[in-house]
């Protein structure tokens, strides 16, 4: 899963938070993820027990594929907007999935989020601060190797970094493997 995307990641954290939907701010990326050279593994976990005992979702996990992802965000969008999900059609809306319909969060009935939270796909648990304690020290961790392979950002916080005011030296293209690689190195098992 890659996250030169950012739109799919900030929709990412602000479902996990459940609050007001993510201010936009122009050059932050957020939760930058790892593409694995790894054999094929199963790209999410089954849906586990939210707080209260209800579905928590579907775990991603730090190899999860880019279509794996893009997948069981449209699932969960189908399923949202199949039971009076609201439709969003300006920017600010969370165009996640593969469909071009953009789904307004805040708008849609309670009863529809939670018909469709087993289908709602969670953060992996290294990148989710509720499952993963080290995680501010980790993303300060992965932020040093951005900048010691030649990208020029600092943490704003947890999950979010910004440019030190010039644009990057690096295409996109090399920009997205930089981050996938310092994720992978920073938040893997195999470190």
């Amino acid at each position: 899963m890659t996250y030169r995307k950012l739109v799919p990641i900030a929709a990412l954290a602000f479902l996990a938070a459940c609050g007001s939907p993510p201010e936009q701010a122009p050059a932050v990326a957020s939760l930058p993820s790892v593409t694995s050279s790894a054999a094929p593994t199963r790209a999410a976990s089954p849906p586990g027990t939210a707080e209260g005992g209800g579905p928590a979702g579907i775990r991603l996990r730090l190899d999860t594929s880019d279509g794996e992802e893009a997948r069981l965000w449209e699932e969960w969008k189908v399923c949202m907007f199949a039971n009076g999900g609201k439709e969003l059609t300006d920017e600010l809306g969370i165009q996640i999935g593969t469909s071009n319909r953009m789904l307004d969060v805040e708008k849609s009935p309670r009863e529809a989020h939670q018909k469709c939270q087993p289908k709602k796909p969670l953060p992996p648990v290294e990148l989710d601060e509720r499952t993963n304690p080290n995680y501010p020290a980790q993303w300060q961790e992965m932020v040093r190797c951005l900048r010691k392979n030649g990208l020029m950002v600092h943490a704003d916080e947890p999950g979010s970094w910004t440019y030190d005011g010039q644009d990057s030296a690096l295409d996109a293209d090399d920009e997205e493997a930089l981050q996938d690689r310092c994720m992978h190195e920073v938040f893997s098992a195999e470190k």
